[in-house]
């Protein structure tokens, strides 16, 4: 199993944090190697929203079907692979002051087999710098988003 947490404060509001993230929209913006995440089923957003992903970290392409299987707003949003590769996407979100909240997302993927050990193997590398530069990615466009709000 491969497991990345990923802990960053943000220039913004719990509630607006969790608004940007669980537009599904904004995914591909943020998340590291997503090249897409759309809804296949009419919900794009709440418990049920089912979306097909694929994602390439180096020589490795990966897709999943991922459906939101925890919904607690502002605190909790998981997104779980009900087919493709086995992963799953938990957010947690929390107020820190007023206008400042802290997003933790942890990713958890199992890669099976013969086949899974030498994906691992490949992607190793580059799962530290992905975790990064997601978790940067992820904060930045939170507090741009938020900005963008207030002005509106």
């Amino acid at each position: 199993m491969i497991t990345v947490h990923i802990d960053k404060e943000c220039a913004a509001p719990v509630d607006h944090a969790f608004r940007y993230v669980a537009d599904y929209r904004h995914t591909v913006r943020y998340l590291y190697g997503l090249s897409k995440f759309e809804p296949v089923t009419e919900l794009d957003r709440g418990l049920g929203a089912t979306f097909d992903g694929k994602l390439r970290l180096g020589p490795v392409a990966m897709s999943s079907r991922m459906k939101i299987v925890d919904w607690a707003e502002p605190a909790v949003l998981r997104w779980k692979s009900i087919r493709g590769v086995d992963t799953c996407f938990t957010f947690r979100f929390s107020a820190l002051e007023q206008r400042r909240s802290r997003v933790e997302l942890s990713i958890e993927t199992n890669l099976f087999g013969l086949a899974g050990s030498a994906m691992a193997k490949a992607i190793a590398p580059l799962v530290d710098s992905a975790a990064e530069q997601t978790g940067t990615k992820l904060a930045e466009q939170i507090a741009a988003y938020y900005t963008a709000q207030q002005n509106a």
